[in-house]
């Protein structure tokens, strides 16, 4: 009689099959991918890519984006084109209607000569007029050349101006270090920039601080960029001539009719700017090139970083194989302790294996004698022909 037993619901028929799991086979092949994804380096963004390629765009001149139709249709320039035409038109109303500032301001010069103190007033004003986006230097350094005349009017701006710059620079320093850091990460150009007066050091300083950009927009750049404070107040000292021109300008004009000596003076002056600001332009143009690869390389590796920190490996992938005994995993040592993304493993040391002539592996006893030769521990000693 034979008896079968009662099916279990709980069990599966046969009792050894059982479902392959696809989900979480899948999820391992997506970690698997990730963790292989990780270990290399990010590609560059469409912005870097187009930075390292030989063949990048180069950017059209004013007068050229001007005259194209497609330039319009791009807000980002049409913007850079409505912002440099500002700064055109108030560079040349500035040259234009000097002399007519000065003469509607010569109340108040008159004012400030007659106030006891007078020459404190220009120096806060400047001091003030440090902070961007405020600008107007060159208006209250003509206005003090024509007021107390080019020695005493020079003293006055130089120390309005290079208090003013002091005060500009510890204010971005203490206060948006981490705010230029985040720029760096965001805008390529400002990482190129800044890398760019890293390395430059105390010559980029002096021949960006000579030309026609702001001075005080380039102490914003300099102290976010982190350059040290003795290197910008040299920079800032070395540049002052530059005011002592606008100055002469200020004194040489209080006299009712305008020489042509003055006049001339002027003239170089603007051409001098004009032309040390290319060669500013020119240069760092060239020093970008030369940094551009290490700088995106540093981001990608930084990209690298944050994905590899979220996703809780190790910040740089070469070091998941630091040992943790010592660097040379072939020292003497029975066993070498490995770290792998957290996992330990424990290697052992390769070894020599004696050798004893024999092509595959050494037997455990002692070698066997070669023929004809004596065997004294089995014949005590007798020789092959008294063996019979």
């Amino acid at each position: 009689m034979l008896f079968s037993p009662s099916p279990v619901d709980s069990q599966q028929y046969p009792p050894t099959y059982s479902i392959p799991d696809y989900a979480t086979r899948d999820a391992q092949n997506d970690v698997r991918g990730d963790a292989r994804y990780l270990t290399r380096t990010p590609s560059p963004t469409p912005s870097e890519a187009e930075v390292l390629s030989p063949q990048k765009k180069k950017r059209r001149g004013f007068l050229l984006a001007l005259l194209n139709p497609e330039t319009f249709k791009d807000p980002k320039e049409l913007i850079r084109l409505v912002i440099t035409a500002v700064i055109i038109a108030i560079v040349v109303l500035f040259i234009v209607y000097q002399q007519k500032i000065v003469e509607w301001l010569r109340p108040f010069a008159d004012w400030m000569r007659r106030t006891p103190g007078g020459w404190l007033i220009p120096i806060a004003i400047l001091v003030v007029m440090s902070f961007p986006p405020l600008f107007g230097h060159e208006i209250i350094a003509v206005l003090c050349g024509d007021v107390w005349g080019i020695w005493i009017g020079f003293g006055i701006v130089a120390a309005g101006t290079l208090l003013g710059e002091l005060a500009n620079y510890f204010v971005f320093r203490w206060f948006c270090m981490a705010r230029g850091k985040k720029w760096e990460e965001k805008k390529l150009q400002y990482a190129l920039l800044a890398e760019v007066v890293r390395q430059g050091g105390f010559l980029i300083a002096v021949i960006i601080r000579f030309s026609a950009i702001p001075g005080h927009f380039t102490t914003a750049v300099f102290a976010s960029c982190g350059m040290g404070v003795f290197t910008f107040l040299g920079a800032a000292t070395l540049s002052l001539p530059k005011q002592l021109a606008t100055v002469y300008l200020g004194a040489a004009q209080s006299t009712d009719n305008v020489s042509k000596e003055t006049k001339t003076i002027k003239t170089v002056v603007i051409i001098i700017t004009i032309v040390v600001t290319v060669f500013a332009m020119h240069y760092v143009k060239v020093q970008t090139e030369k940094i551009k690869e290490e700088v995106i390389y540093r981001r990608r590796k930084a990209r690298q970083a944050k994905l590899r920190a979220a996703a809780g490996l190790e910040p740089d992938p070469e070091a998941a194989f630091a040992h943790g005994d010592a660097a040379d995993p072939l020292l003497s040592r029975p066993v070498e302790t490995v770290e792998l993304d957290g996992v330990r493993l424990e290697v052992p040391t390769p070894q020599h294996a004696p050798s004893h002539g024999y092509g595959y592996a050494p037997p455990s006893g002692p070698p066997p004698p070669a023929p004809g030769t004596w065997q004294p521990d089995v014949y005590r000693g007798a020789s092959p022909a008294a063996r019979g």
